[in-house]
């Protein structure tokens, strides 16, 4: 089974800036769908991401589920500075997969990279808009520093659709930062860096717990979106469509098994995050796997475009972008019409 590595930074700009512990994880039985078993000896495989979160959920299953394993693949995730450097490390042939944004893709799409996304398992809004306690109105955020990851990140996206749902110009009345993955972001918040901040659950109650709050429920919203996406270069769906093809089986098997067995998702999610406790892990779950993971997660154009509004207004390439050129629906239909979605 793969194990969690740090990757150097080595890729971090490559593509996109040119484009713009815990508990043990009880074992699972095989789903009652599964895809045929792989003859021979698994196939080694890299997948890069780049910030421990919920969204990522259905990776970390078909990991700690040995979903990944039993289609073949011997699967290593490797923890990355951020979703940009993640996936210029499967640009620059250092990973096979990358589990990233939309916006990521369609900034390294415009820089260059031929890339093809398989997978959306986040295809709504995942944030909430938290802010400091002195932020009692919208407009009491003007002037104040919000922070994202990395700008044209997932995050940057969805910190300036939730900022326009509230009537704040992202680009005239607020200071946007970046400063890292979700957890950074908590960071920045509680040492008081950054005065607002797009984050998702469990970080939303670490927030809360420290006197933060939302401004916006942009999650409730259920706007379409590419917040988490899986990533392959063009030539390896060419060159190695059975391995595509089994990757995206296990993160819909991991999904099937999500939905049918909280208590073993939740000590995934606790080993992620490095956590004790139940009921912050517990509501993660019911969140993404209720409210934010599709049973099917088709790559739907339509999930890009306000990656593409917000990347456009600030980098010509993007103007007109065409997002069915960039997604291969394929994968997700075989898998789903083998079943696979039932568990």
């Amino acid at each position: 089974m793969g194990m969690v590595k740090p990757l150097a930074l080595f890729a971090a700009l490559l593509f996109l800036v040119a484009g713009c512990g815990g508990a043990p994880v009880p074992a699972a039985s095989a789903p009652a769908s599964a895809a045929p078993t792989p003859s021979g000896p698994p196939v080694k495989i890299t997948i890069t991401y780049g910030s421990v979160a919920a969204d990522v959920l259905p990776t970390y299953v078909a990991l700690e589920q040995g979903i990944f394993l039993r289609n073949g693949l011997d699967a290593e995730l490797q923890l990355i500075s951020s979703s940009t450097a993640a996936v210029a490390a499967l640009v620059s042939g250092n990973a096979d997969f990358s589990q990233a944004g939309g916006s990521e893709a369609i900034s390294a799409t415009v820089g260059g990279a031929d890339i093809v996304v398989v997978v959306v398992t986040g295809a709504t809004y995942s944030y909430l808009l938290m802010a400091a306690a002195d932020i009692k109105t919208p407009n009491d955020l003007k002037g104040k520093k919000v922070g994202i990851s990395t700008v044209g990140s997932s995050s940057d996206v969805a910190v300036r659709v939730a900022l326009k749902k509230i009537g704040i110009d992202p680009d005239k009345d607020v200071s946007i930062v970046p400063v890292g993955g979700v957890p950074e972001r908590v960071a920045a918040m509680k040492s008081g860096a950054i005065q607002a901040t797009v984050a998702n659950p469990p970080e939303t109650t670490s927030l809360e717990q420290a006197g933060f709050h939302s401004v916006l429920d942009l999650a409730g919203l259920k706007l379409p979106a590419s917040v988490q996406t899986t990533i392959v270069k063009r030539e390896t769906v060419r060159s190695k469509p059975d391995v595509v093809q089994r990757y995206v089986d296990s993160l819909v098997q991991a999904i099937a098994y999500m939905k049918k067995n909280k208590p073993a998702v939740v000590n995934v999610l606790k080993k992620y995050f490095k956590s004790t406790d139940d009921a912050a892990m517990g509501s993660a779950y019911d969140f993404y796997t209720n409210e934010v993971i599709p049973a099917q997660p088709f790559p739907r154009p339509e999930l890009f475009g306000d990656a593409i509004t917000a990347l456009a207004a600030r980098n010509d390439k993007v103007k007109g972008f065409d997002a069915s050129k960039l997604v291969d629906q394929s994968f997700v239909q075989k898998a789903i019409d083998r079943g696979l979605d039932k568990g």
